[in-house]
Parts: structure tokens; C-alpha cells; sequence
């Protein structure tokens, strides 16, 4: 059963424990589209006094159904998945226990001293795949593409949690507005896509990357639909060779075993 209360800043909008929210304003009620943060966390924009303010879903949801006697800054989702929203998988937590909890489920590398996590590698590549610029991190891309914030989010987005993106894309093309209650809930993790293989990388050098023996990659590249250039994910092994180092989360070598 879905149920539902009154977002505290806003009475206008309700939002249930299963993630949603019902706006009041209008003719008639309706469940609200939600767009994804280039931090891969869901947000909905609410109205007042006709001004849009963008809330975090996952904070919506623990402000009305989490008791938060201890006044915790920040919510935490129990399974890494920061797409499902649902309240048994939210607690509160402070910055500390946020952080932990993230690297003891391999989703953020633990800081060593002296040493500096250098990000995802990527490159940017022609439509076959082959790398024609390689960078150690996104950062290290946006900043030798030019890129601005929004298209930045974007390639985070596409680059980093692809699985959450289509999941999102999903939920919304079965979205309708006027269901009150989830008979059947969407699934919370979309179902492992078949790898596949990219043709060998040819990649010319220059001052971000070394010449390197012909890999083979499961990264598929994205095209960017303004500027209609195409962007990928290195492999474990293409970032070796360039010399970039990586961080393998927990849920990649679960993968990796499994295969």
C-alpha cells in the first residue's frame, strides 16, 4: 500500500513513501515527472508563489516519513542505488557515516595519504568508438573541451550511471499522471545489458595520452545531441595502458567475477 503525506514547505504537493509526488495545484491532481541531478540522485521541482524550486525526491521522502530526532544532515540510501526512493531504504546519517557507508559498498574509493583519486577516464571518440583525445578523469575532460556546467551534468549522466538514466527513462515512459496508487511498482534496477565490443581503438598522441597497444572495450560511446560529438568510458584496461589511475568499486568486480 502507497501512502501518502503533506510536503512540510510546500501543502500544495503530497509525496509517499514510495517515492512520489502528487501536486494539488490546478484543475486536478496529478503525480509529478522527476528529472535526474548530474550526481545521479532524482529531483522534482515544486511551485510557490510561482517560483520552481528544484527538491531532492530522496530528502522529500525522509522529511515526511523518517523521524529525525537527532537533527542528521544528510539521507542515506541503504543499497547504493540512488534511484530508489523508497522509505525502507533511507536513513538519516551525518557526513561521516554517509561517506563509510559508501566506500564499504565500493561505491567511493577510500582516500589513502599522500594520494589523490584522479576520477572516471574517458575519452572522446568517433562513432565507432575509437578514442581521438583521452583525459584521466570527466573534470580533466570538461576543462580541456570547453565544456559548460549543463553539459558537464550531462556527461556525468551518460558516462557514469547509465543503468540509473535508463531506469529513469523507463519509469517516465510509463508514467501517468493520474495514478494514485502503484499496484505494481516498477522495478528498482533495470535488468544487466549484454556487453558488447567496440571496435579497436586507434588513438593518436598528444599531450594528455601516450600511444598504446590495441584494446579491445565494452564502452559504447554517446553522442552529445547539440554538438553531435560522441564520448565513452575507458575500459579497466585502456586506462592501465594510458597510465591513468582507477578506482574498481565492488559492484565491478562482482561483475567481473560473474563473467
Amino acid at each position: 500500500m502507497e501512502n501518502w503525506r503533506f510536503i512540510e514547505e510546500n501543502p500544495d504537493y503530497m509525496v509517499s513513501d514510495h517515492g512520489r509526488v502528487l501536486s494539488f495545484k490546478g484543475k486536478s491532481k496529478l503525480i509529478l515527472c522527476t528529472t535526474i541531478a548530474g550526481e545521479g540522485y532524482e529531483q522534482t521541482e515544486l511551485m510557490q508563489k510561482g517560483i520552481y524550486t528544484k527538491y531532492y525526491t530522496h530528502r522529500l521522502v525522509a522529511k515526511a516519513f523518517i523521524p529525525n530526532p537527532k537533527h542528521l544532515p544528510q539521507v542515506n540510501h541503504l543499497d547504493g542505488n540512488t534511484l530508489n526512493n523508497h522509505v525502507s531504504n533511507l536513513e538519516w546519517c551525518d557526513a561521516h557515516d554517509n561517506i563509510m557507508h559508501a566506500i564499504r559498498m565500493g561505491l567511493r574509493p577510500p582516500r589513502k595519504t599522500g594520494s589523490k583519486y584522479s576520477g572516471v577516464p574517458c575519452a572522446v571518440t568517433d562513432a565507432s568508438g575509437n578514442a581521438l583525445r583521452a583525459y584521466p578523469s570527466m573534470q580533466a575532460m570538461s576543462k580541456g573541451e570547453h565544456m559548460n556546467p549543463a553539459f558537464i551534468n550531462w556527461l556525468r549522466l551518460q558516462l557514469r550511471y547509465p543503468e540509473r538514466l535508463l531506469l529513469h527513462n523507463l519509469r517516465v515512459s510509463q508514467h501517468r499522471g493520474d495514478a494514485f496508487i502503484m499496484k505494481e511498482p516498477l522495478p528498482l534496477s533495470p535488468a544487466p545489458a549484454v556487453s558488447q565490443t567496440s571496435p579497436t581503438p586507434a588513438v593518436p598522441q598528444s599531450s594528455h595520452h601516450r600511444p598504446v597497444p590495441p584494446i579491445q572495450s565494452p564502452c559504447i560511446p554517446v553522442q552529445h545531441p547539440v554538438n553531435r560529438q560522441y564520448y565513452r568510458q575507458l575500459s579497466e584496461d585502456e586506462a592501465i595502458a594510458f597510465g591513468f589511475a582507477i578506482y574498481t568499486s565492488r559492484n565491478q568486480q562482482e561483475r567481473r567475477t560473474l563473467q
